[in-house]
């Protein structure tokens, strides 16, 4: 991660909250999952430090956005910042919303939570989709001593 992390600073900054590109001949060109106009992305706690980010950057690329998060004031920051659809799962189930709305997966996730959320992630990926895993914030927001939650990941190969 920390590569790729690198690699979009040398080809945006950030400035005043926007994402910008360095070289206005350039057109961006993201390193990290490739995502191309037109996928579908998913980013968890979209309005978190990286995630703000990663919606500004999937948005000017030209994909269609989903963001979750977990109030209403954040559900503010996501429509302000592009998302095209915001998932409040305090409100909402993830993992009903994106079977339902979503039915041939997402081609792309940024998950940061882990957990139950990136079980439902993985199941709602798409065919050839792309998983980076930008962090786990529920293994330090509960008891579990573990760095990693045990998934099954026996269906995995059909998957992919």
């Amino acid at each position: 991660m920390i590569i790729w992390i690198r690699s979009f600073f040398q080809h945006c900054r950030i400035k005043y909250g926007i994402l910008k590109s360095t070289n206005k001949e350039e057109k961006m060109q993201p390193q990290a999952a490739r995502i191309t106009s037109g996928e579908t992305v998913l980013i968890t706690a979209a309005a978190g430090g990286t995630g703000h980010i990663a919606v500004q950057w999937a948005k000017a690329v030209g994909c269609h956005v989903i963001g979750t998060c977990s109030s209403e004031e954040k559900e503010k920051i996501l429509k302000e910042l592009g998302c095209d659809r915001i998932i409040n799962y305090k409100k909402e189930d993830l993992g009903e919303v994106l079977a339902k709305e979503y039915p041939k997966g997402v081609n792309v996730i940024w998950e940061t939570i882990g957990g139950k959320v990136f079980t439902e992630c993985l199941k709602n990926l798409a065919v050839r989709g792309r998983l980076l895993i930008v962090g786990g914030i529920s293994g330090y927001k509960t008891e579990n001593k573990e760095a990693l939650t045990k998934v099954d990941l026996s269906d995995l190969p059909e998957q992919v």
